[in-house]
C-alpha cells in the first residue's frame, strides 16, 4: 500500500486524495464508542475479466395459434438460434470465503435477500398480447433450461412457448397433469404432434412428465423456471391474460425450485404411460 491513514468522518461525503497510484483499496470503519462497524479488505479495482462471445448461427420461422377459438389468427415469428462460440473468465483476485470480512458481506447479502423475499415483484396482465410477449422475451434469454411447471399445460403450450428458446442445447422440460386430456390415448397423441415439431427443428426433445393424482394434481399453482429464476403466474399458459392475473419473480427462488424439481423427478415419465386399448 502506499497509503495507509486514519480519517475522521463526518456527515459530509468524504473524499481522500491518494498521493500515488493505488492498486488495491480497502477499509475499516470503527465507531467510538460501539467498536468496527464495517470492514472491507483490500481489494483491486478490477477483480475479474468475463468475455462472452455468440452468434447467431441460424433463423427458424415458427407459426403459432395464440388463441384457442376455432379460425384464430395464425402469427409467424422469427427466431434467431445463437451459438456459444466461447465463454471465459480470468480472476486477478482470487476469491475466497474464509476471512471474516468475506463472511460478513456474504451474511449481509443473504439478509438482503431474505428482506427482497418478502416484498412482490408483481407483472399485472390484462391482456393476452401483453402476457405473451412478456413470457416469450424472458424465454428467449433462457441460456441453459427452463421448465414449465403448468398442470393445465398441453402439447400446444409446449410448442407455442417452448419454441420460443434461441439456443439448441436448452434442457427443455414440461411437468404437467391429466387435466386438459379425457384419457391417455389423447395425451400421447397431444404430445407426440408437438415433440415431432422440435425435432424437425434439430432441438432436443423436451422432457415431459405427468403428476400424479390424476384429475387432482398435488400442484394447483403455475410456474416458469428459466436458469436459476422462477416466476409464478396466476393463471396458466393457456389463458394468461386473456383474464386479468398476476405473474410474480420470486426474490429467492431456490426453496421453491428445488420443490418444483422434486415434483418432477417424481412424476410419471410420457414415455411410462401406456395407452388405453
Amino acid at each position: 500500500m502506499s497509503l495507509f491513514k486514519s480519517f475522521d468522518v463526518g456527515e459530509e461525503l468524504m473524499i481522500v486524495q491518494a498521493t500515488d497510484q493505488l492498486d488495491h483499496t480497502g477499509h475499516t470503519l470503527s465507531h467510538a464508542e460501539r467498536g468496527l462497524v464495517d470492514q472491507q479488505k483490500a481489494l483491486p479495482y478490477l477483480r475479474s475479466v468475463s468475455l462472452n462471445m455468440s452468434s447467431v448461427n441460424r433463423r427458424v420461422k415458427v407459426a403459432t395459434r395464440d388463441d384457442r377459438r376455432q379460425g384464430a389468427t395464425i402469427k409467424t415469428h422469427e427466431i434467431d438460434e445463437i451459438s456459444v462460440t466461447s465463454e471465459s473468465v480470468v480472476e486477478l483476485e482470487p476469491t475466497t470465503s474464509k476471512d471474516a470480512a468475506s463472511r460478513f458481506y456474504s451474511n449481509a447479502e443473504r439478509r438482503i435477500t431474505q428482506r427482497l423475499s418478502r416484498k412482490q415483484q408483481l407483472q399485472w396482465f390484462d391482456e393476452r398480447e401483453t402476457a405473451l410477449k412478456f413470457i416469450r422475451e424472458r424465454i428467449t434469454r433462457a441460456k441453459k433450461a427452463m421448465m414449465i411447471v403448468d398442470p393445465y399445460a398441453d402439447g400446444e403450450d409446449l410448442f407455442n412457448f417452448g419454441h420460443f428458446i434461441t439456443r439448441r442445447d436448452i434442457a427443455l422440460s414440461l411437468l404437467t397433469s391429466r387435466l386438459p386430456f379425457e384419457d391417455g390415448s389423447a395425451m400421447i397423441a397431444n404430445f407426440e404432434r408437438a415433440l415431432q415439431t422440435f425435432q424437425q427443428r434439430g432441438l432436443p426433445t423436451p422432457e415431459i412428465r405427468i403428476l400424479s393424482g390424476g384429475k387432482n394434481p398435488p400442484i394447483h399453482d403455475r410456474f416458469l423456471v428459466i436458469d436459476g429464476d422462477v416466476w409464478l403466474s396466476g393463471n396458466s399458459l393457456n389463458a394468461i391474460g386473456a383474464r386479468a392475473s398476476v405473474m410474480l419473480k420470486l426474490p429467492d427462488p431456490a426453496s421453491v425450485r428445488a420443490r418444483l424439481e422434486k415434483y418432477f423427478g417424481n412424476a410419471q415419465p410420457l414415455d411410462n404411460i401406456v395407452a388405453p386399448k
